[in-house]
């Protein structure tokens, strides 16, 4: 059974942070169909979540313009595809535009937060794992031990500067097409706890057997630190007791949406296997 999962990320698009990860649900098998894997997938590529991009030059290699949407195809080379941008306008420079992190006047005239890293894993010429950002957030760090401010509350500046901003962060969401059929099958996304605000920990939510029901659903303490149980599982999708799934509207999310509307950009630019950065 092939298994894709690409190498490491050259550093010039590494940040500072390391992964804990805790056990996640492998997907079976399914005979004569290669798949993905979500879990390991996850482990190679999130330290570039933790911040903005650094020494990267990076164009606008391909546009489409699907339904009212302008899909941007991003990288350092055309062969370098890493980041898709989803926007109503046309942009042209994507270190202006991209908002990577919140500036302290705010977000910049033009600026956008709906963009995303992109993987094409097995070399098809379609996105099947996608990273898409939420938002800027403070994120309990994994290793942190003490008490932390209330955010749904009045806090001073000094926790402001010494403990808030300094744990601030780009949070994304992940999606993942294990079996390359152009649905997704696989979601993890951060979430807010109801009592102090912070982002302190992540959901995981899996079609293990590719059926087009989701039927695994795991919470996990800060980055996959720990278990915390299985999810509730109510008429609107999973839940965590206490917490807010950030980024998606509901797990699992419904079928379509993203991934259909970024292969059918990458189909009109004309992208291949080689075109995308995996490798």
């Amino acid at each position: 059974m092939t298994n894709f999962v690409t190498g490491s990320i050259p550093s010039k698009f590494l940040l500072a942070g390391a992964l804990v990860f805790g056990p996640l649900c492998h997907a079976q098998p399914v005979e004569g169909q290669p798949i993905g894997d979500f879990r390991a997938f996850f482990q190679s590529i999130h330290p570039i979540t933790a911040g903005p991009i650094v020494d990267a030059d990076l164009d606008v290699h391909c546009r489409a313009r699907i339904d009212d949407a302008h899909v941007s195809f991003i990288g350092t080379d055309p062969d370098e595809i890493l980041i898709v941008a989803l926007t109503g306008r046309r942009f042209s420079n994507p270190e202006k535009n991209l908002l990577f992190r919140v500036p302290p006047g705010g977000p910049p005239r033009g600026g956008t937060r709906d963009w995303g890293y992109i993987f094409d894993r097995n070399y098809d010429g379609r996105v099947d794992y996608l990273v898409f950002l939420d938002g800027v957030n403070a994120v309990v760090p994994d290793d942190w031990e003490g008490e932390l401010p209330n955010l749904t509350q009045r806090f001073t500046g000094r926790e402001l500067r010494e403990i808030v901003l300094p744990n601030s962060r780009p949070v994304f969401w992940h999606m993942g097409d294990d079996n390359f059929d152009g649905e997704h099958d696989a979601v993890a996304a951060s979430f807010r706890n109801l009592d102090n605000g912070w982002m302190d920990g992540w959901i995981n939510a899996r079609d293990t057997d590719f059926d087009g029901r989701y039927e695994f659903c795991m919470a996990f303490e800060r980055t996959f630190v720990a278990m915390m149980g299985l999810c509730e599982g109510t008429a609107d999708g999973y839940e965590v007791p206490g917490r807010r799934i950030s980024g998606l509207m509901k797990v699992p999310p419904d079928p379509g949406g993203l991934l259909p509307l970024i292969n059918e950009g990458a189909a009109e630019c004309e992208l291949t296997g080689e075109s995308f950065f995996a490798r």
